[in-house]
């Protein structure tokens, strides 16, 4: 290629505008722009530098001077971006460069500066003592096998003309004022240019770290995993002693100039955490220890070592996952506290570590130790590396207040502003996650007004835990609430059908229609709970209970029909989106529904009415049961084995009957009356929760 002829971005640095201004003048010029003179050995278009030049002079275009950009405002980070951008294309290594030079304007270091702008590189580097910056420009300028760390070929000079322009970009600019202000604003940045190059795992959500670091408290703090280093930069002066370990030597480099920019006194270990050990640390421990793991990743056997001192504290488990690294090493490095003071250890963790067996192992250990006192799930797009959400594992060492037995798992998914994928969470909504957290029970955190439809909660004992294989979801735990409290609301639930009903039948009939419904529950309320059976799930009908059921999947190739699925058949899919979905058969055969695995139940004599089961199955206590046993996902299902534990609520033929007469009166209103749709799904809420409350109330194993 022609020395005059250059590519766009080239021609751009050159002349010392952005190419995005060269683009917007190609635009509005386009009869008149010089044409492309050829390509480059990667194909890309050249233009003659001389026909560029006299475009501009014709039309009075150009860059304006440097010193008159910034005296008018420009932003020295982004003006540094602008000059070395295209030749360092790895993210860390483009911001240890900016920030490296911000922080030489920031320390006063003039003759360094005046060094490098004169090309006198030797005698800056010479003059440098901090040994962030003087390995940053060292290595930026060729003498540290650059072009093995940038995987291309690196032109010596023109990284030299980069220096230039940056010494004389930070001479020119006014000190800044506020060093930790500036220190976010680079941070920024690089957040956002981060996420567009598809790298954003180096980083932590704004609220997420917001959240994190209210939740722990302390004076000193050890992040384990700590990327670019947000979490630990939040604290700042809040805590005197805080230490972070980074696997990246990049980022770990970036790390350190940050935090000397914002003036905090961090310490930065470039380091893998779960490999090196620190006796140190067990010795003199932290009050909070933060880790949020990398997804996705595995450790190698070197890695694992069954005669580490950590697994002094716990006991070496077999699955050999990143995580269990990252947990023991929390648990050795946590502080024990006292009554006065909680140390906590918080780890987010891959949203499906929670419920899947290969990790049941560890899960149980920490249920068994006590060492876990709250997870709190966060919905998809908190986590800049993955889609999926994020789960926040908080340990302790001893027991807090008067949930010294139990586990407070938080269900907050549906907590957060989503936008292009990403989801934020406001202040509001971390003080009601906060609020949930902090809560003397599970009933108060359910009940609060902010909490009502998007956060779920539950407490749960060890020894329910453990006969669940420490599946830490609330959808596995049916939250039972007290069965008087549950006919209340659901007699409110058909107080405000009143209104709804006033637009769908006669004025003449829209009482007697509510008083009915009202007497079928007071009804079903009065009835001896004595009166109810309870039959497993899973039996062929050959025991005298009434009930055949057995788990069908679907041949390939083939569609549901009566051959294997009846009309009358109450169904239930096992597995995909419509996990633990209840329907008819006659439904599942005419829609053609896509299930592949079902459970099929089918009663076998008068003593259990279908519709009566249908009931059960969509909005009673059976499929709260059900909710508890969904694991995965990406792909969600029901555990076959699981189900063998399932009991039905079999009340008498009289209540069965009532409910019948309710289900029917649903039906017949959805076929003739579409806009009644609102009013029934207020109807079948009700019907599920006097279900839920009678038969919980009646069951004698209900404590």
């Amino acid at each position: 290629m022609s020395d005059s002829n250059l590519t766009f971005a080239q021609i751009a640095r050159t002349l010392g505008v952005s190419p995005a201004a060269l683009t917007n003048w190609k635009n509005r010029y386009a009869d008149d722009f010089p044409p492309p003179a050829g390509v480059d050995s990667k194909d890309r278009r050249t233009y003659n530098l001389a026909d560029i030049k006299a475009f501009l002079a014709k039309y009075n275009l150009g860059a304006v001077n440097r010193r008159d950009e910034i005296e008018n405002g420009a932003d020295p980070i982004l003006m540094s971006l602008d000059i070395c951008r295209d030749d360092l294309p790895i993210v860390p290594l483009l911001f240890q460069i900016v920030s490296a030079f911000a922080l030489l304007a920031i320390q006063k270091e003039r003759a360094i500066l005046e060094d490098f702008r004169d090309g006198e590189v030797d005698e800056a580097l010479k003059k440098i003592s901090d040994p962030d910056i003087h390995s940053t420009l060292n290595l930026f300028l060729g003498r540290s096998l650059i072009e093995q760390i940038l995987l291309r070929e690196t032109n010596g000079r023109a990284n030299l003309n980069i220096v230039k322009k940056l010494a004389n970009l930070w001479l020119l600019t006014a000190e800044p004022t506020n060093g930790e202000e500036f220190a976010a604003r680079i941070y920024g940045h690089f957040d956002r240019l981060s996420k567009q190059q598809k790298s954003g795992d180096f980083s932590t959500t704004p609220s997420v770290v917001e959240l994190i670091t209210r939740i722990g408290l302390g004076h000193r703090i050890l992040d384990i995993c700590s990327g670019v280093g947000s979490i630990v930069h939040a604290y700042g002066r809040k805590a005197p002693d805080i230490h972070s370990q980074e696997i990246h030597s990049e980022i770990a480099t970036l790390q350190r100039l940050l935090h000397k920019i914002a003036g905090f006194n961090i310490a930065v270990h470039s380091e893998n955490s779960i490999i090196i050990f620190h006796p140190e640390w067990v010795e003199k421990p932290f009050d909070v220890v933060i880790g949020l793991t990398p997804f996705g990743q595995s450790v190698t056997p070197d890695d694992f070592s069954r005669n580490d001192p950590r697994w002094q504290v716990t006991r070496p488990p077999r699955s050999k996952t990143k995580e269990a690294f990252f947990i023991e090493s929390a648990i050795a490095y946590l502080a024990k506290g006292d009554e006065s003071f909680v140390p906590r250890a918080i780890l987010g963790l891959r949203p499906s570590w929670f419920n899947t067996a290969a990790d049941a192992e560890v899960r149980s250990y920490l249920a068994e130790s006590g060492l876990i006192e709250a997870v709190i799930h966060l919905g998809p797009g908190v986590n800049p590396s993955s889609p999926l959400g994020l789960g926040l594992l908080i340990l302790r060492h001893q027991a807090v207040g008067n949930r010294s037995t139990s586990i407070r798992i938080i269900d907050a998914t549906k907590v957060g502003k989503v936008s292009a994928g990403r989801r934020s969470l406001s202040l509001g909504d971390i003080d009601n996650i906060l609020k949930v957290f902090h809560s003397k029970n599970q009933l108060e955190s359910n009940t609060s007004e902010e909490n009502e439809h998007s956060i779920k909660t539950i407490d749960v004992s060890q020894q329910e835990l453990l006969a669940h294989d420490a599946v830490l979801e609330v959808q596995r735990y049916a939250v039972v609430e007290d069965p008087k409290a549950s006919i209340e609301r659901a007699f409110e639930a058909i107080d405000r059908v009143d209104e709804s009903f006033h637009q769908l039948v006669k004025s003449d009939s829209k009482g007697v229609l509510v008083d009915s419904l009202k007497v079928i529950f007071s009804r079903i309320q009065n009835l001896d709970g004595s009166q109810v059976r309870h039959i497993r799930v899973m039996n062929r009908g050959d025991d005298g209970n009434g009930l055949h059921s057995r788990v069908i999947t679907r041949p390939q190739g083939i569609e549901w029909n009566p051959d294997l699925v009846r009309p009358t058949d109450v169904v239930i899919c096992l597995s995909g989106s419509n996990v633990a979905t209840a329907c008819e058969g006659r439904e599942l055969i005419e829609k053609k529904l896509p299930w592949k695995k079902i459970l099929l139940l089918r009663p076998v004599d008068d003593r259990i009415r279908p519709l009566y089961l249908l009931a059960q199955a969509q909005g009673g206590a059976f499929n709260a049961e059900l909710q508890r046993f969904v694991t995965g996902t990406t792909i969600q299902s029901i555990n076959s084995e699981a189900l063998r534990n399932v009991q039905i609520a079999i009340p008498s033929t009289e209540i069965q009957s009532m409910v019948e007469m309710f289900v029917k009166v649903l039906e017949s209103r959805t076929q003739t009356l579409e806009t009644a749709l609102a009013a029934n799904e207020v109807l079948h809420e009700a019907l599920g929760l006097f279900l839920q409350a009678y038969l919980k109330s009646s069951d004698p194993n209900n404590s």
